[in-house]
C-alpha cells in the first residue's frame, strides 16, 4: 500500500513538474519584447563634479538623447518642451546629464520636501534594469529643487519600495533655458551585471501640464514599466570595488511613564549603541549585518479600531529590512500573492522580527506592571542578497532577538520578572530564476526557533508567467506550513491565476486559490485565515489612451467573489465593482462598493464556537479629489451601507462615513496633511462572548452601535534638502454600545438572552511625533525625535464627541525624547 502511494505521489509531482516545464516552453516560443532603443555610455578619465552646470570637456563628448515621446497627457504626441539627456561612466560610476528646456523657466514648480517624499513638482527620473531581467529595476528620481527621491521597482511595476536609500549624488540648476540636473549613482551602491546590456529609461515629468514624457515609450495599452524600456550599451569592463560600509550610531533616550491602574510611574534612562554593516561581495551580491538595530526615528503606526477577528497589517519602514526587500517578495509579481483576496499574504513579513513582545505577565492582586518592553530586543542579523549573472536571484536573512521579561510589583513591593518574549531565531531563504524575458520560478524556505516551542517551519514554490508581449499571465504558488498551531502536522495553500493584463480598453482575470485547515504561517509571515476555498473572476474597462468629452481618462470594473470552508459552508459570495473618472481639469472622482444580497456565513465571528449565518449586505462609497497641482487640494469621500436589507427585521443595520481632507502647502518648502474622518454604524449584528450555559458553549450576540472620530495632521518643513522637520499627530476616538443581546441557538436562530456584562467602550488615542532629520553628509544622519502617547479606556458610550476629545487629552501621557546619531565610514 505504501509503494502504491509513494509512487502515485511521485507521479502526481512528476506530471506537475511536466505542465509547468511546458507552460515555460510554450511561453519562451510566444513571448516577445518589441523595445529597440538603445542609450550609449562614453567612457571617461576626466573628473565629474556633480554642480548642475555640465561644464566639463566629457559632456561634449557624449551622445544626447532627445526622442521623448508624450504618455501624459496626450499619449503618442510630440513633447511641448525639449530634453536631452547624456551619460557617461568611470571606474567608479555612472553619471547623467539632463538639459531640461523650458519655453516658461519662470514658472517650473521647485518645491522642496524632505527625501523619499514624492511632492508635486517638476523631476525627472532614471529606470536602471542592472540585470536587465525584465522585472525589477532601481529608481532616481530628482525634482527640480534638488529632492531626491529612489527605490525599487518589482514585478515589472507593480510593487514599488521607496524605502530603499542609496547613497548617490545630484545637482541642480534654474537657467534662462529651463533646468539642469546632473546625476552621479557609484557602481557600488548597485548589484549589476558585468556580461550584458543594462535596461534603461527616462521620463519627464513638467507639473503646470500634468505632462509625462518618456524615451522608451511605453503605452497605456501595454503592462510593465520594466519589460519594455530601452537598453543601455557602452559599459563594459567595469568592477565596482569591494568595500565595507560602516553605520556606528549612538541613541541616548528618555521615556517618561505615567503611573496608573497597571503600572507604576517610571523614568527610564538608556543609552543605546549598535551598529549596521553594508559588504559588497561582488558586482551582484551584498551582505548586510546588523548589531543592536535602533528604529526610534520610524514614524509611529496609525491607530485604527479593528473589530473583526483579523489582524491589522502595518508595512515595514525599518531601512534594514527595506533594503534588498525586492529579493524576498514571493508569490505573482508585486510580492503579495497577487489578486485581491491573497493581496495580504506574505511568506515572509519582516515585522515579526523585533515585534511587541506577545506575552503578558500575571499580575498579583493589588501589583503592578513596573516595566514591560516597548518592543523586541533585535540581538543581531545578517542578510545576503544578489542575483547571479544567469539570473538566480538569492535572499537570505537570519535574526536573532533576546528573550523578554518584564518586571511586575506585589502588593507590598516586592518585585520580580516574568518571560513575555522566549529568545528567538528567525531564517528566511528565497531562491528566484528568471526562464524568459518577463517570467520566474522560485521557493521561499522560512524557519522559526523559539525557546521551549516547537520550531515552526513554512515554505513553498511559485511562478509568475507572461506571454505575447506580456499580454497575457499564468501565476500562482504552493505553499506549506508545519508549525505548533497544527499540532506539527503540515497543511497547504496555493493558487492559480490566468489573467489579459493589457490591452487599450478590455481586461480580465480569473483565479482559484484555497487553505487547508491548520495553515499558519503568522510565526513570520502574514495571513489572514485558514480553512477556505474559492476565487473570484473579474472583467475591467479602461480607456486612458485617449481624451474624451469632458473625460481624461475612465476605469471601470465588475468581479464576483465566491468562497466555502472545507465545512461545505458557504463564506463569501458577492460582486464588487469600482469606477474612476479623471476630468479635463484633473479633479477625479471615484465609485466602489460590494453587494451581496445572499446570506451567508462567518466561520470566525463566533471566536471558534461554530458558525453563524450572517446578514445580506451592500456598501458604496464615492470619493471626490481636486486638482494635485494646485497649493490647495480636497479630497472628500462618504461611504454607506446595510446589512440585512433583504430580510424582514424590525431593526435597521447601517454605516455612514465621511473623510475630508486638505493638504496645504502654504510656501514650496511647506506642506501640511490634515485628514478628518468620522464613522458610525447602527445596530451591526456582532458577537460579544462566549458562555457556558448548562453543559453547553454557547455564544451571545448583541446589536453593537459604534462611533469613530480620527483627526489626522502630517507636516514636512525642509529648511534645506538636508535638514527636515517631520510632524505627525492623530487624535482618534472609538465608541461602542451593545444592546438587544441575543444567545446564538443555531447558526440561523438567535434567541433574547439577559446577559449581565456590560461589553461597552470607549477608547481615546492621542500620538505625536516630531523628527528633526538633518544628513550632515552623504551617509552620516543625526535624529532628534519627541513623541507622546495617551491611551485611555473606559466603558462610558453616551458621552459626547467634545467630552472626549478632553478626556484624551487628561489621559497621562508617555513622554519619550531620542537623540540618534548614525555616521557613515566608508573602508
Amino acid at each position: 500500500m505504501n509503494r502504491e502511494r509513494k509512487k502515485k505521489s511521485t507521479s502526481v509531482r512528476a506530471k506537475f513538474l511536466l505542465f509547468i516545464s511546458l507552460l515555460i516552453l510554450y511561453a519562451k516560443l510566444f513571448s516577445h519584447n518589441f523595445q529597440n532603443k538603445v542609450a550609449t555610455a562614453f567612457k571617461t578619465d576626466e573628473s565629474i563634479k556633480v554642480d548642475g552646470i555640465l561644464s566639463e570637456k566629457a559632456w561634449e563628448n557624449a551622445i544626447s538623447i532627445t526622442d521623448f515621446v508624450q504618455l501624459e497627457p496626450y499619449e503618442g504626441q510630440n513633447p511641448s518642451e525639449r530634453t536631452e539627456v547624456k551619460i557617461l561612466y568611470d571606474d567608479n560610476a555612472i553619471y547623467f546629464g539632463f538639459i531640461l528646456y523650458d519655453s516658461e523657466p519662470d514658472k517650473i514648480v521647485s518645491r522642496l520636501t524632505r527625501r523619499d517624499r514624492d511632492i508635486e513638482s517638476d523631476k525627472i527620473n532614471i529606470i536602471l534594469d542592472t540585470f536587465h531581467d525584465h522585472k525589477n529595476a532601481y529608481f532616481f528620481s530628482v525634482n527640480s529643487a534638488g529632492v531626491k527621491v529612489d527605490g525599487i521597482i518589482t514585478g515589472d511595476g507593480s510593487r514599488f519600495d521607496n524605502e530603499w536609500d542609496g547613497i548617490w549624488d545630484s545637482a541642480v540648476k534654474i537657467t534662462e533655458i529651463g533646468w539642469i540636473c546632473e546625476v552621479k549613482i557609484p557602481f557600488a551602491i548597485l548589484r549589476f551585471s558585468t556580461d550584458k546590456e543594462w535596461g534603461i529609461n527616462f521620463e519627464r515629468y513638467i507639473s503646470r501640464k500634468k505632462e509625462l514624457i518618456q524615451w522608451a515609450f511605453i503605452s497605456k495599452k501595454e503592462t510593465g514599466r520594466v519589460s519594455k524600456i530601452g537598453h543601455l550599451i557602452g559599459i563594459k569592463t567595469i568592477n565596482s570595488a569591494k568595500g565595507l560600509e560602516i553605520y556606528p550610531y549612538t541613541a541616548p533616550k528618555v521615556i517618561f511613564r505615567p503611573e496608573s491602574e497597571l503600572n507604576s510611574r517610571t523614568r527610564d534612562i538608556k543609552f543605546d549603541i549598535g551598529v549596521d554593516f553594508r559588504y559588497k561581495i561582488s558586482n551582484d551580491f551584498v551582505l548586510n549585518a546588523t548589531v543592536n538595530p535602533d528604529f526610534s526615528q520610524v514614524e509611529a503606526d496609525q491607530v485604527v479600531l479593528n473589530l473583526t477577528t483579523y489582524e491589522t497589517f502595518y508595512p515595514e519602514k525599518r531601512q534594514f529590512f527595506t533594503d534588498g526587500s525586492q529579493f524576498f517578495t514571493f508569490g505573482a509579481p508585486g510580492g503579495r500573492g497577487g489578486g485581491r483576496r491573497f493581496q495580504g499574504m506574505q511568506i515572509f513579513y519582516s515585522r515579526r522580527i523585533g515585534k511587541k513582545p506577545s506575552g503578558f505577565p500575571d499580575i498579583p492582586e493589588g501589583g503592578k506592571i513596573v516595566y514591560f518592553p516597548e518592543r523586541t530586543k533585535i540581538l543581531n542579523a545578517i542578510k545576503l542578497t544578489g542575483k547571479t549573472q544567469n539570473g538566480l536571484a538569492l535572499g537570505f536573512i537570519n535574526a536573532l532577538t533576546s528573550p523578554e521579561k518584564a518586571i511586575v510589583s506585589d502588593s507590598l513591593g516586592n518585585e520580580f520578572s516574568s518571560v513575555v518574549e522566549p529568545l528567538a531565531n528567525y531564517s528566511v531563504l528565497r531562491l528566484q530564476k528568471d526562464v524568459m524575458n518577463n517570467s520566474a520560478i522560485g521557493l521561499i524556505l522560512t524557519n522559526v526557533a523559539k525557546d521551549g516551542r516547537l520550531p515552526a517551519t513554512t515554505g513553498g514554490v511559485d511562478w509568475g508567467l507572461r506571454f505575447l508581449n506580456n499580454t497575457y499571465s499564468f501565476d500562482g504558488f504552493f505553499v506549506f506550513s508545519k508549525t505548533s498551531h497544527n499540532d506539527g502536522k503540515p497543511a497547504t495553500a496555493g493558487r492559480i491565476s490566468i489573467a489579459k493584463i493589457a490591452g487599450e480598453n478590455f481586461l480580465y482575470s480569473t483565479n482559484y486559490d484555497y487553505t487547508a485547515k491548520g495553515f499558519y504561517i503568522n510565526d513570520v509571515g502574514y495571513f489572514s485565515r485558514d480553512n477556505d476555498h474559492g476565487g473570484s473572476t473579474e472583467f475591467r474597462f479602461k480607456q486612458d489612451v485617449r481624451p474624451f468629452w469632458i473625460i481624461r481618462r475612465f476605469y471601470a470594473g465588475v468581479r464576483y467573489n465566491y468562497r466555502w470552508n472545507f465545512d461545505r459552508a458557504t463564506i463569501m459570495r458577492g460582486i464588487g465593482f469600482d469606477q474612476m473618472t479623471e476630468f479635463l481639469n484633473y479633479w477625479s472622482f471615484s465609485i466602489f462598493g460590494f453587494y451581496s444580497p445572499w446570506r451567508v456565513y462567518d466561520d470566525r465571528e463566533t471566536r471558534g464556537n461554530g458558525l453563524y449565518l450572517g446578514k445580506s449586505r451592500y456598501n458604496v462609497n464615492f470619493s471626490l479629489r481636486t486638482d494635485s497641482r494646485k497649493n490647495v487640494i480636497f479630497d472628500f469621500e462618504y461611504g454607506f451601507g446595510e446589512w440585512g436589507f433583504i430580510e424582514k427585521d424590525d431593526v435597521r443595520r447601517w454605516q455612514n462615513r465621511f473623510e475630508f481632507g486638505i493638504t496645504f502647502r502654504p510656501a514650496d518648502w511647506v506642506e501640511f496633511e490634515i485628514n478628518n474622518q468620522f464613522r458610525f454604524v447602527r445596530n451591526e449584528e456582532a458577537w460579544v462572548d462566549n458562555l457556558t450555559v448548562g453543559d453547553s458553549l454557547y455564544s451571545i450576540f448583541a446589536d453593537r452601535t459604534t462611533d469613530e472620530f480620527d483627526l489626522t495632521l502630517r507636516g514636512t518643513i525642509t529648511f534645506t534638502r538636508d535638514l527636515t522637520l517631520q510632524i505627525y499627530a492623530q487624535t482618534f476616538i472609538a465608541k461602542g454600545h451593545y444592546q438587544n443581546f441575543k444567545l446564538l441557538k443555531t447558526p440561523e436562530i438567535l434567541t433574547p438572552y439577559d446577559y449581565a456584562g456590560n461589553p461597552d467602550f470607549n477608547l481615546q488615542s492621542f500620538n505625536l511625533n516630531f523628527i528633526l532629520r538633518w544628513e550632515y553628509k552623504t551617509g552620516s544622519v543625526l535624529y532628534f525625535v519627541i513623541t507622546q502617547s495617551r491611551n485611555g479606556r473606559e466603558g462610558n458610550y453616551f458621552t459626547s464627541l467634545r467630552r472626549d476629545i478632553a478626556q484624551t487629552f487628561k489621559v497621562p501621557a508617555v513622554n519619550g525624547i531620542y537623540l540618534k546619531l548614525t555616521h557613515g565610514i566608508i573602508i
